[in-house]
């Protein structure tokens, strides 16, 4: 729900925190760096599900603004997360330096740009844009 990438006023333990943050460096580490698959995309995508869940349940109203913070860059991290791990199981290709263990080359079909949003209901949104091709290798967009 909306709720769901909102901290609003509420903070977190800074011992919590760390170990949220651990655990969303492990799971991008282990899924989501430039050699990557289907299934392991799939089980980074649900394990920053379980995160994003653990931190809206550990944070507290009245807190100060150092937990408040810590709580609301935590949400950002794992923000991001999601929308690399969305974008990533949307392009089943390898592309660049980005290697896919379930395809292993190009597809010209999926020369575009990604777009990622963050609909009013608080869900990622991923899709190819069809209306732009991605940039030529070695062109700065």
């Amino acid at each position: 729900g909306p709720a769901t990438w909102s901290v609003g006023g509420r903070g977190l333990d800074p011992a919590i925190a760390s170990g949220i943050d651990s655990r969303l460096r492990q799971t991008m580490s282990g899924h989501a760096l430039v050699v990557r698959g289907e299934a392991g995309l799939s089980r980074a995508l649900a394990d920053l599900e379980g995160l994003r869940s653990e931190l809206g349940g550990s944070c507290q109203d009245g807190s100060g603004a150092r937990a408040v913070a810590c709580a609301r860059r935590l949400s950002g991290r794992l923000l991001c997360a999601e929308a690399i791990v969305r974008a990533a199981l949307l392009r089943r290709e390898s592309r660049g330096s980005h290697y896919r263990r379930d395809a292993p080359f190009e597809n010209p079909s999926l020369a575009r740009r990604i777009v990622v949003s963050l609909r009013g209901d608080g869900v990622l949104d991923a899709r190819l844009d069809e209306a732009a091709p991605a940039p030529a290798r070695g062109a700065v967009s």
